[in-house]
């Protein structure tokens, strides 16, 4: 019943309509995957594997090759050396329209003007939580920062999906994105209550 009930909402968030989709991934040369080509369904997707396949590795090259924390105009495809990737090719669906970049032997090239800044974050929660962790709790003006951001309050459907995956019976849910904090792009920082108890990321 709970692999059912998982599977209903993966089908409904899966088939949801996202104006910005990665489609596709080529790649040439990443360290201890050689090379390959990947299409990606949707909006959300899974990549699976087992401990030391290389799924971290893939995520990484990913996020290098959709650094696009700029804006467009003044946009550089950069290619980074934690990759470790010789070249790359993306395929991103924009509101229904195309665009390639690529990156092969150090020149960087794309198809069409991006209609916006795109911004990409990356969230590693094994080697990213401590840190936050780290960096919430010894943050002496974190309510000061809080404070500048307007909250996201999950509704009835959201706390009924996060009760039934998480186990807890949530009151409330205040999802706080902070902007460039923590030398990252986006920091989600929340605050739930349990019927009396409340507690937050810290």
């Amino acid at each position: 019943m709970r692999e059912a009930r998982i599977d209903d909402y993966w089908r409904k968030v899966s088939s949801r309509k996202y104006p910005t989709q990665m489609k596709r991934f080529t790649f040439s040369n990443i360290a201890g995957l050689g090379s390959g080509d990947i299409t990606f369904s949707g909006g959300i997707n899974a990549i699976c594997g087992p401990n030391g396949s290389g799924k971290s590795t893939l995520l990484s090259c990913i996020h290098c090759a959709l650094n696009l924390s700029y804006p467009c105009q003044d946009f550089t495809f950069r290619a980074s050396s934690a990759c470790s990737c010789d070249s790359w090719s993306v395929i991103l669906d924009v509101n229904g329209r195309e665009y390639i970049l690529t990156h092969t032997e150090g020149i960087n090239t794309r198809t069409g003007e991006l209609p916006e800044a795109l911004r990409v974050a990356s969230l590693e929660p094994s080697r990213e939580s401590p840190y936050l962790l780290h960096q919430f709790r010894t943050t002496d003006n974190l309510e000061e920062q809080l404070e500048t951001v307007e909250p996201s309050i999950s509704g009835n459907e959201e706390r009924g999906i996060l009760t039934y995956l998480v186990g807890k019976d949530y009151s409330s849910i205040k999802i706080y994105e902070l902007e460039d904090s923590y030398d990252m792009p986006l920091v989600p920082f929340f605050e739930v209550s349990v019927k009396d108890v409340f507690y937050d990321s810290r």
